[in-house]
Formats: C-alpha cells, sequence, structure tokens
C-alpha cells in the first residue's frame, strides 16, 4: 500500500496526463492626476508526450486603462497565443520547470479626449518568444500552485527598430488528469 501511495503521488507528469490552468495578475494605481488598472488572464493546456515533458499552448489576455486628469482615457487590449513546451525536473512535491513559448502578439490601444467614445490611436502586431523557470508546488496529486518569472521579447511587424523586451512574474493553479 506504501509503495502505490509513492508512486501515485508523482505520476502528474507521466506520459499521457493532461495538463490544464489559469494564471492572471492585476494592479491598480492612482494618484490625484492619473488612475492606472491593469489585468491579466492566461489561461493554458498541455500534454505529456514523455515523463516530465510537456507541449501544449497558452493565450494571454490583457486589458489596462490609464486615466489621466482632463478626461483623457487610454485603453489598451492586448491578445497573444503561444506554443509551449515545458520541462519538469525531479520528482519531488516542489518540482521545479523550464518552460519556453512562441507566438502571435496584437496589441490595440485606444483614446478617449472626454467625448465619450474611443478612437483607435495604434496598432501592434507581431511575433514574441520567452523562456521562464517556475516551480509547480502539488497541493494534492492533481492540483499544483506555480509561479514562475518569464522573459519576453517582441518583434512587432511596424516597429523595426523597437525591439521591446519583458520580465513578467506570474501564479497560477494547474491540474493535472489522465
Amino acid at each position: 500500500m506504501l509503495s502505490l501511495l509513492s508512486v501515485s503521488s508523482f505520476a502528474q507528469t507521466e506520459k499521457g496526463t493532461w495538463l490544464v490552468g489559469v494564471s492572471g495578475n492585476g494592479s491598480f494605481k492612482s494618484s490625484d492626476l492619473r488612475k492606472d488598472s491593469r489585468l491579466q488572464v492566461s489561461p493554458l493546456v498541455g500534454y505529456f508526450i514523455s515523463k516530465n515533458l510537456a507541449i501544449g499552448s497558452q493565450l494571454i489576455l490583457n486589458h489596462s486603462t490609464k486615466s489621466l486628469s482632463g478626461n483623457t482615457i487610454y485603453e489598451e487590449r492586448g491578445r497573444s497565443i503561444h506554443g509551449l513546451v515545458r520541462y519538469y525536473i525531479g520528482d519531488w512535491k516542489v518540482k521545479p520547470y523550464l518552460n519556453l513559448m512562441a507566438g502571435y502578439n496584437r496589441d490595440i490601444v485606444f483614446e478617449s479626449s472626454g467625448f465619450g467614445f474611443l478612437v483607435l490611436t495604434d496598432f501592434n502586431k507581431g511575433m514574441n518568444a520567452s523562456l521562464g523557470v517556475g516551480l509547480a508546488y502539488f497541493m494534492s496529486p492533481k492540483v499544483a500552485l506555480e509561479a514562475e518569472a518569464n522573459y519576453q521579447k517582441y518583434f512587432y511587424d511596424d516597429l523595426d527598430d523597437s525591439k521591446i523586451s519583458a520580465v513578467k512574474l506570474r501564479m497560477g493553479i494547474s491540474v493535472y488528469f489522465k
């Protein structure tokens, strides 16, 4: 009985297992002259093609607003779809992992100057890639809390001389099932 329990507790990342998760973050800042809010939600799905190696896809949805004094509002909507490869290290309750993603990103920026409607002011689209490291803490054999740091590089079509990069942190929860 004890050997069965120890094997099943480490079976989360075995070949044939599905990974389904969601992560997100948000922020709100306010001062006398400016108010900023940002929300990001990132669902993902993956399939383990071998022990500790999953391939899949992640969708990233961003929405942010900036309100300036004088009733000027900027609203940005971002959408990204990525292919991902994730490799877990070890067979412990806390498993480190490496995450590699590549995909397509589109950002749309609107502006309103107090007239009650939004006007398209900027549109960026292009490819991006990211490399990340994370930790999955398995609260049970099938549920893990995750924390990850990613270095992301954007290659926008219409901003040839402006290659943008960012470091992003994310927290999430994932379910592993066969």
